[in-house]
């Protein structure tokens, strides 16, 4: 793919076609190297809150560490008034 550089206030840039930023899920940044002869861009990972929880959750069921710790019956617990 050949792409045109072209001018933009006070540099210059490329644009990338939208289909090259959807398949490489380009969101707002990238990371951009120069090796040898080379430039190379990497997606910036867009940080997505609770992003995993579900296969931790799994995993934790899996090994048994979902369990309460304390019973949820207050009948259990000694409360001392005071």
């Amino acid at each position: 793919m050949v792409l045109d550089v072209i001018q933009i206030t006070g540099g210059k840039g490329v644009c990338f076609p939208s289909s090259i930023i959807d398949a490489f899920g380009i969101n707002d940044k990238i990371v951009m190297e120069t090796r040898q002869n080379e430039i190379v861009i990497t997606p910036v990972e867009r940080k997505v809150p609770r992003k995993n929880w579900n296969e931790a959750f799994q995993k934790m069921n899996q090994n048994g560490d979902d369990k309460l710790i304390f019973s949820d019956n207050s009948s259990d617990l000694e409360w001392e008034w005071q």
